[in-house]
């Protein structure tokens, strides 16, 4: 019969920050291109319709952390319904 499922999604960006350590790196720059950069991935998800038996993708939740090695991590939960009914009947020959 048909199913339907609750989903979650989760979508990380990790940035190499290394470069930002140096003295000239413009360093207020570099944060701000890594947030705009987060920023259109989320615009790029957020109510993407993946399927016609899917909704839209809705955020959750959202947080940033650093990892060892100058490398900025942006991750993003996303929840969506699946509704599955490839294993419904066909009513094809009947």
């Amino acid at each position: 019969g048909a199913q339907k499922s609750e989903s979650a999604l989760t979508v990380r960006l990790a940035i190499d920050c290394y470069d930002d350590t140096s003295y000239a790196s413009g360093t207020y720059d570099k944060v701000r291109e890594r947030q705009q950069l987060a920023k259109k991935l989320y615009k790029s998800l957020q109510c993407l319709q993946c399927t016609d038996n899917a909704s839209p993708l809705v955020r959750e939740k959202s947080r940033s952390y650093a990892m060892p090695h100058y490398i900025k991590v942006y991750e993003m939960t996303f929840s969506f319904t699946l509704h599955d009914e490839s294993a419904m009947p066909s009513s094809y020959g009947e």
